[in-house]
Formats: structure tokens, C-alpha cells, sequence
């Protein structure tokens, strides 16, 4: 019975990792070969794990090499870099490793250096319900890291730099402590416990200081670009109201001209004359209403730069005043896809039209754009080339990375000329 627990224990011990890792990267799009082939690895490492708790149950020199593994198995999988993935199975085994050392150190304190032999060396209950415990433990930390951090995860990566190096310090600190093994004298133990147990809540000290160090910047960029924003709509507002002043103070005189146009016989001279009239009219700017300063100028400003396209341009949006996505990810997600959607409808030739819908509901937004497209299989259609330095689909990535924040996600199909794009994110309901 115990070797069937310890196997299903080890499971859990390589298992997790992974689990959160596609908490924070997507997955790659692998053949069915190659996912089989993946599926062999993880077992393999199971089986690796298992034959060494039976021979030893700590040792930080296999610490190591799970970890390597891990993170070429993470790399394989999905879509997260190197950086990240060792910070992510780092921290994890590490962590994990110490709170094996701290309950063998405790072992050895209070009932002797032969009984803490006993529970490492072999499969053993003892061995099994530490094991459980630390994953337990370790899993709940990660679970209470993510939900604090998933709010200000970066576009650009998941994980800060500075992360990188507290596996190392960790292993360090792994290193200190595991002395225990050739030093059966109780004082000693104790003293190494107790230092190891002082260097981790330094690590979390620091940690906890550094994030509130970046909550607080990350709060005031917020606030730096929602005050761009709103001056962004107040001088667009003026803008648009002045031009439209002058041509309603104008009127007057553009009647009197285009009544002695029609009295001269000049109808095509007239019909031209009002075109122009019109065409100054349709060049004011639009301005919006949402109940979110940054969505509003968000749309004033993509809505200015379809009509320069040629790109028709309707917009229908709920109160978004309660909104719980950040004015970053609103700019990150809304903008990248109307910027994709208008570079489509340039393709179209004067063709081309959006629709934007904007839904506030009670389990969290829904957004819905629409535009038209070009036939991909159409020979006629000419693509226009990137620029050169911009990696295609980095936009998109960015969307993806900031849907990760709200648990949602993001569906777009293509019927004919028309592509759709449905995003729904979630709101975090107070239990």
C-alpha cells in the first residue's frame, strides 16, 4: 500500500509544477506524436523520482537535476521562456526540498538522529505524510503568489528578474542546513534549523517588500495614463467642438454661395461645393461615451484613424464605469485588435467596415468585433509588408497575455469576408 501512495505522491511532486506553468504560458500546439512522446517523458520522470525516494528521500544533487528537467519538459510544452520556466520549477523544488530538510530537522531534534535515518532512507509512512504536507503547503503559497500577482503579470514577461536568483539562494540556503546528516548533536541541529528557517523569511521579507515597492509604481503608471487619457479626450473634445462651431457659424455663408452656384446653372459645381461640405463634416471627430476615460479615447482615436482608411466605423457599448478591467489591458486589448482590424479592412478597398460591441454583464465582459476581410485564397488580393523589426504577432500576444489575468478567453473564426472576434473576460466574484 505505501509504495502505491508514494507513487501517487510522486506524481503529484512532478505534476504540479506543470499545472501552473499552464496557469501562467499556453500551451504549444503539438502533432499527436509528439504529445504522446511528452506524455512517455513525464512518466519516465515519475519513475525517476520514485526509484529515489526509495533509495534516499532528500538529496540536493537529484534537486538539481528535477529541476533541469522540469524546465525542458515546461519549455517543451509551452510557450514560456527559459527565465521563467526555471524561476517557476526553481522556486517549487526548492521550496519543496526545504520543507523535507525542516520536518527531517525536526525529526532529528526531538526524537534522535537514528529516527530521522529511519524516515529518510526507504519508502515509509512517516516519509509519504511529509511529502503530502510540503506539496499541500507549497501548492497553497503558489495558489496565494498567483492571485495577488495576476493582476500586474508584465506583457512582456511573467515573471521579474530578480526572481531568478531565489532558487539559487534557495539551494544555498539547502546547502547550509542539510549538515545534519553527519551531525548527530541536537544543538547543532537546532541551530541549523533555525538559521535556514531565518534566511527564508529574510527571502519573504524582501519579496514582500519589493512587490509593494512595484504595486505602488505599477498604481501610479495606472494613474499617469489615465490622466494621459482623459487630457487625451478633453483636447480631442475641444478640437472636434471647435471645428464643428465653425462650420455651423459658416453655414449661413456656405447657403448663400451654393444659392448663387444653383443660380448660375452650376448644379455640378454646387453638388461638388456640398460634397466638400460634407467631407469636413465626416473629418470632426467622433467622441464617445463609455463611462471609461481610456476606452473613450481609445475609440475617438482608432475611430479617427478607420474614416482617414476609408473604414466605416459603428461602435455600440454598454456603461463600462464599473469596469474591472485595468486601463492597461483595455489599451493592451482593444487596441491590438482594432489595429488589426482596421489594417484588414485597408485591404478591402474602400469596402471595408467594423463593428464594435461592448458588453458590461454580470459575470464579466463580453467583446465582440467584427470586420471585413480579405479572401486569403483570393489571387487578387495584394498584402501590404510589415515593417521591418515588428515580429508578427506580437500584438496578439499581448492580448492573450492580458486575457491570462481575467481566467478568460478569446475565439475568432472567418466566414467568407467577414472575421469575428469574441473576447470574454471574467470578473472575480466575491464569494
Amino acid at each position: 500500500m505505501k509504495e502505491i501512495l508514494e507513487i501517487f505522491v510522486c506524481c503529484l511532486e512532478i505534476c504540479i509544477p506543470y499545472w501552473w506553468t499552464g496557469k501562467l504560458a499556453e500551451k504549444r500546439e503539438l502533432r499527436r506524436g509528439i504529445k504522446v512522446l511528452w506524455n512517455i517523458c513525464l512518466l519516465i520522470w515519475i519513475g525517476l523520482l520514485y526509484c529515489q525516494c526509495s533509495i534516499a528521500f532528500y538529496s540536493r544533487w537529484y534537486l538539481l537535476f528535477e529541476i533541469a528537467g522540469t524546465v525542458l519538459l515546461a519549455k517543451w510544452r509551452y510557450r514560456i521562456r527559459w527565465r521563467d520556466a526555471f524561476a517557476v520549477a526553481g522556486i517549487f523544488y526548492e521550496s519543496l526540498y526545504f520543507l523535507y530538510l525542516m520536518a527531517l530537522i525536526a525529526v532529528e531534534y526531538s526524537a534522535g538522529y537514528d529516527a530521522m535515518i529511519k524516515i529518510h532512507f526507504g519508502i515509509n509512512y512517516p516519509q509519504i505524510r511529509i511529502t503530502a504536507v510540503s506539496l499541500l503547503l507549497v501548492s497553497v503559497a503558489f495558489w496565494i503568489i498567483y492571485r495577488v500577482q495576476k493582476q500586474s503579470l508584465e506583457v512582456n514577461g511573467m515573471m521579474e528578474n530578480r526572481l531568478v536568483i531565489v532558487p539559487v539562494i534557495q539551494h544555498l540556503l539547502l546547502g547550509f542546513c542539510d549538515q545534519v546528516f553527519f551531525e548527530p548533536d541536537r544543538l547543532f541541529v537546532l541551530k541549523q534549523g533555525f538559521f535556514g528557517m531565518l534566511g527564508y523569511i529574510c527571502i519573504l521579507l524582501i519579496l514582500a517588500i519589493s512587490y509593494i515597492l512595484k504595486k505602488g509604481k505599477y498604481e501610479v503608471n495606472e494613474l499617469e495614463k489615465r490622466a494621459d487619457a482623459a487630457e487625451q479626450k478633453y483636447q480631442e473634445r475641444i478640437e472636434g467642438d471647435r471645428e464643428r462651431d465653425i462650420l455651423v457659424h459658416d453655414i449661413r455663408n456656405h447657403l448663400i454661395v451654393i444659392d448663387s452656384i444653383l443660380q448660375n446653372g452650376e448644379a455640378d459645381r454646387a453638388r461638388n461645393y456640398i460634397d466638400k461640405l460634407q467631407e469636413d463634416y465626416c473629418n470632426i471627430r467622433q467622441s464617445f461615451h463609455t463611462g471609461s476615460v481610456v476606452v473613450d479615447a481609445i475609440l475617438g482615436s482608432k475611430t479617427y484613424q478607420a474614416e482617414n482608411a476609408g473604414v466605416r466605423f459603428k461602435i455600440v457599448s454598454d456603461d463600462l464605469s464599473d469596469s474591472f478591467v485595468s486601463d492597461r489591458d483595455w489599451c493592451s486589448i482593444l487596441s491590438n485588435l482594432l489595429d488589426n482590424a482596421i489594417e484588414a479592412c485597408g485591404k478591402m478597398e474602400g469596402k471595408g467596415w467594423i463593428r464594435v460591441r461592448l458588453e458590461n454583464r454580470p459575470f464579466g465582459m463580453v467583446w465582440v468585433i467584427e470586420n471585413t476581410c480579405p479572401d486569403p485564397q483570393d489571387d487578387r488580393t495584394e498584402t501590404k509588408p510589415k515593417r521591418r523589426g515588428v515580429r508578427h504577432g506580437t500584438g496578439l500576444q499581448s492580448v492573450r497575455y492580458a486575457i491570462q489575468k481575467y481566467n478568460g478567453f478569446l475565439d475568432q473564426k472567418r466566414e467568407n469576408h467577414i472575421f469575428r472576434t469574441t473576447l470574454v473576460l471574467y470578473r472575480e466574484m466575491i464569494k
